[in-house]
């Protein structure tokens, strides 16, 4: 079976490329208290440098510090600017072999989650299926893959290398279709060929036909055409056909069973054989085949000959049954297998030595930080706004002129129009129908860790507010210190603020589900592939000859696509610029000389003018571009003549039409959504560190009052500190999280 090749990594000094910009900033205490952490950082690479080498028993442990070289990562992100500092990573693209620079934090924990999948696709591709378990282990190191590739494939552009192959959605697709294959076939490997139930293997033979299917069109589309061999695109040629005869042949038997009992429908069963024994041909007369694969498919065209000729003459001598044309039989696939991110896998967690990079960065500056990104959100939220204005004028309009789908479905060609199966292609590669389902739940699931860590908060605050009253009451008139309720209103006021903004996200995500659920069966055309499309939408009733009208209008929608892709690239630079900025340093000079932040928020904030101004003349084009849509089809309306298309052949491409524009709608809704919840994130973790420090300093000056009380000469009194969880030993501020 296929594995994903590791991407290769030079090794790298973090230390020695973070010291410059620490010597700068601090003293030289400070610098020999985060040495050793970041020097054992440098310990954690090395070992993820020699992954790209390692034995099939090594696999596993490499996942694991892959992982905790992960985790190190997500540690110094937030504490050391990168772009203040020397630090530079490189990698090779592991389909092409080039050699690129890696300047961000997000792009090097985007390498590491692809070599995470990586090497779970080897343990399943070395597992040995006779062994103990081997089918198990298999399936489940697949499923481990294709969840790290789509976790890299849910991202934004602003996590991905320029020009390199492996991490492209296209790239990505196919990997996870390949992987989703071999999930199947390990299923139909494990079932027993003899007394298996043979529709549930003519079932899993088809899914992994659709599967292998889609890798071979994504191995073959203009983006990765010329970076794969022959040998390989051939190879999933191969199996996509092989796959599909053994479907065709495994359904044969409960057809013609069905025949013998009714005394009609065998030559069903005949069909079957047929387009079998059509398809296992036109897989042999692939090249390149050699060893374990030329043998299976000698093996199953034998198999197929064998039972078409046994079958044609029980068929000619005893029930003279008719045979359908192949392309009216139909097929099922299976929705069994679905990415997932290895439970084993902790990238979450800190790592030890961590609090030593406490002193960095102090929390005032971290709270700044927050509060910075927030502004950068609202402005990215502004910008994504005035984009979607335009795009829903420019959907009203497109609508109301019945376009695109009146040109389409004017077209002589036959089966589904190019023009509309690129739009699909798109959608399928970004992820698809399954992509929307998965965003959803991770929504929720988001949306479920907020309330919880908000409702933690409240708690801890109120339990501190029960023990103050009960002290108090316990000393009466003694208990001289301010109320708990006076002190910590500020902090239940940012409690309050947070579940209000959560209530409010939550409410939209309601409302996507349930334009996902009512879009279902629109959306689920886009699972399907181009043969099968090409089967449900006929052909005109009439073939017309294309006028110079109807191609202008052709060419000005084709030109507003171009602009509106246009806009949309300018956002996705404008928000990998948000994303890689960093103003740490800046602020620590702020917070240090006891400036207003008002004025470095402002001067940092104008570097994203000029983008912004990009964007505005861009919306302007759209609207031109659109203007002149209506402008040519009023034109065309005008000399159309007696066009006309078929009514069905409309209504189909309609829906497709209406289906990518549901699809492109909720994936931008969700992916805000999914913003919005990792900035909720960032604000709650400095939440989280204000109640600590109130919590703490509560609790100092408690026991302080109880010795006093109780004249015990500096004896702490009270019970154990019941919000210790904040404080690890020895670190009076906490771990930040």
């Amino acid at each position: 079976m296929l594995s994903i090749p590791v991407k290769r990594t030079d090794n790298t000094k973090i230390f020695k490329n973070c010291e410059k910009y620490i010597k700068k900033n601090y003293d030289k205490a400070t610098m020999e208290k985060v040495r050793p952490f970041l020097t054992e950082g440098d310990a954690f690479r090395d070992q993820v440098a020699a992954t790209a080498n390692v034995a099939f028993d090594g696999l596993n442990p490499a996942i694991q510090n892959t992982a905790r070289y992960y985790r190190f990562i997500k540690v110094i992100e937030n504490r050391i600017p990168i772009g203040s500092t020397e630090l530079k990573f490189t990698w090779y693209d592991s389909v092409n072999r080039k050699k690129f620079p890696v300047l961000t934090y997000k792009l090097e924990k985007t390498c590491l989650l692809y070599n995470i999948g990586a090497l779970y696709s080897r343990l399943g591709a070395e597992t040995d299926l006779r062994g103990n378990d081997g089918h198990k282990i298999a399936l489940n190191a697949f499923q481990n893959a294709m969840g790290c590739l789509n976790e890299i494939r849910k991202q934004g552009s602003e996590a991905r290398l320029e020009n390199n192959i492996d991490l492209t959605p296209e790239c990505l697709s196919m990997n996870i279709s390949i992987l989703t294959a071999q999930c199947y076939y390990i299923m139909y490997d494990r079932m027993d060929k003899a007394t298996g139930n043979k529709v549930n293997l003519a079932k899993l033979a088809y899914t992994i036909h659709k599967n292998f299917d889609q890798a071979f069109c994504a191995s073959v589309s203009l983006k990765l055409a010329r970076d794969f061999q022959e040998d390989f695109k051939n190879m999933l040629k191969f199996q996509s056909l092989l796959h599909l005869a053994l479907s065709s042949y495994w359904m044969s038997f409960p057809e013609r069973e069905e025949g013998m009992k009714l005394g009609t429908g065998f030559g069903k069963g005949v069909a079957r054989l047929r387009f079998a024994n059509e398809n296992i041909a036109k897989a042999m007369q692939i090249k390149g085949l050699r060893g374990a694969i030329l043998e299976a498919g000698r093996n199953a065209l034998n198999m197929i000959v064998k039972e078409k000729e046994l079958a044609e003459g029980e068929n000619l001598s005893i029930y003279m049954d008719g045979i359908p044309e192949s392309r009216t039989l139909s097929f099922e696939e299976l929705l069994m297998v679905q990415p997932k991110f290895p439970p084993p896998v902790d990238i979450e967690s800190g790592v030890t030595g961590m609090e030593a990079l406490l002193c960095l960065v102090p929390k005032e500056v971290i709270a700044l930080c927050a509060e910075y990104k927030e502004i950068l959100h609202q402005m990215v939220s502004v910008e994504t706004g005035r984009i979607n204005d335009v795009k829903r004028e420019k959907d009203q309009a497109l609508e109301s002129m019945g376009l695109p789908q009146k040109i389409n479905a004017l077209s002589s060609e036959t089966g589904l129009p190019e023009a509309i199966w690129k739009k699909i292609q798109q959608v399928q590669v970004a992820g698809g129908f399954f992509q929307l389902e998965n965003s959803l739940t991770s929504l929720r699931h988001l949306s479920e860790g907020c309330q919880k860590s908000l409702t933690d908060l409240t708690g801890t605050l109120t339990r501190e507010e029960d023990e103050d009253k009960s002290l108090r009451q316990a000393y009466g008139y003694q208990w001289g210190r301010a109320t708990s309720q006076a002190l910590n209103a500020g902090l239940k006021a940012d409690i309050e603020k947070y579940h209000m903004k959560l209530n409010m996200a939550i409410q939209l995500d309601q409302g996507s589900l349930r334009t996902w659920q009512s879009n279902q069966e629109s959306l689920e055309m886009l699972k399907r592939g181009k043969n099968e499309l090409d089967t449900l939408i006929p052909a005109n009733l009439e073939q017309y000859n294309p006028n110079a009208a109807a191609e202008l209008l052709k060419q000005s929608l084709d030109a507003l696509s171009n602009t509106e892709n246009s806009v949309n690239e300018s956002l996705k630079v404008l928000i990998q610029e948000v994303d890689q900025d960093n103003i740490t340093e800046a602020l620590l000079k702020l917070v240090e000389a006891k400036l207003p932040k008002e004025s470095t928020f402002t001067a940092e904030i104008g570097k994203f003018n000029p983008k912004k101004e990009e964007i505005s003349v861009k919306i302007s084009e759209l609207r031109g571009s659109l203007q002149v849509v209506c402008e040519k089809n009023s034109e065309f309306e005008r000399v159309k003549g007696n066009m006309h298309s078929n009514p069905q052949r409309v209504q189909i491409l309609t829906q497709l039409e209406q289906a990518v524009k549901v699809y492109n709608d909720l994936a931008s809704i969700l992916s805000q959504g999914h913003q919005f919840y990792a900035n909720l994130s960032t604000h709650l973790s400095v939440l989280q560190q204000k109640v600590a420090d109130f919590i703490y300093s509560r609790n100092l000056e408690k026991n302080e009052l109880i010795t006093q009380i109780s004249g015990r000469g500096g004896q702490q009194g009270g019970g154990p500190n019941p919000y210790g969880q904040f404080y690890p030993q020895g670190n009076p501020y906490g771990q930040y999280k």
